[in-house]
């Protein structure tokens, strides 16, 4: 799925739901919208300067995806709010048009080898995981996933009650959550480590791993992998 050529389509807003800095954007194409996603690609969102929606302000941004291709033509957007973007994309109300270009982006996490899949999301890393994750409960997937999410506080994690949801109700789905600075949510209380990690993981060469956060959050946790002995080949990196 590669193109040489911007194609921007429009898409409404139709639904707005937000959570601390957090904001989740529901889109439905006017009219022709991109191609059908897989689980792990991004679009790139266009802002309009005119009421008449003919005006692209110069300023973009990618951001993941968050709905399974199963809801297409309809996208999810998991966005925080961070930079000159976002504070104009937060003026944006239901009703209004954005502009979209996609779907990018040569991660494909149903490709990921055939093994139990060990993933950790920093923060809005989250974005691709969720993605993959309802893509596997639509389908009754019974791929066995330990995800490691890690936020703030709990108020900072827009998806804890539907992930909490799917891990109590599917056997293969287990997710940690680790909280920096929240010492009353239920989970983990420090950045993810080495002993964390092991308290979960036991056989760490039987899993493939995929990482998706800051570059210190992925590196950090990708070089603990390494030294447990993952090969390299068996860990897929998404950082910003």
């Amino acid at each position: 799925m590669f193109r040489l050529v911007c194609v921007m389509y429009k898409y409404i807003i139709k639904k707005i739901t937000e959570q601390d800095d957090i904001r989740e954007f529901i889109l439905v194409p006017k009219e022709q919208g991109i191609d059908k996603h897989f689980c792990g690609q991004f679009v790139t969102l266009y802002l309009f300067e005119d009421a008449g929606n003919d005006k692209l302000w110069d300023v973009t941004r990618a951001y993941s995806i968050a709905s399974p291709p199963e809801e297409y033509p309809m996208l999810r957007l998991e966005i925080k709010l961070q930079g000159v973007f976002t504070h104009k994309l937060w003026e944006c109300k239901e009703g209004d048009i954005l502009g979209v270009d996609g779907p990018f982006g040569i991660h494909d996490l149903s490709s990921l080898p055939d093994k139990p899949l060990v993933m950790f999301a920093g923060g809005i890393g989250i974005t691709p995981m969720i993605c993959y994750i309802r893509h596997l409960i639509l389908n009754n997937n019974d791929r066995k996933i330990l995800l490691f999410h890690s936020c703030r506080t709990r108020s900072s994690n827009i998806n804890y009650e539907e992930l909490k949801g799917i891990a109590d109700n599917n056997p293969n789905i287990k997710v940690v959550f680790v909280f920096t600075r929240d010492n009353d949510a239920p989970g983990e209380h420090r950045r993810i480590d080495s002993e964390m990690i092991k308290k979960y993981v036991t056989d760490f060469k039987q899993n493939a791993y995929f990482i998706c956060g800051s570059k210190g959050f992925s590196e950090s946790i990708e070089n603990i992998l390494l030294s447990f002995g993952v090969e390299k080949t068996n860990i897929v990196t998404e950082a910003w």
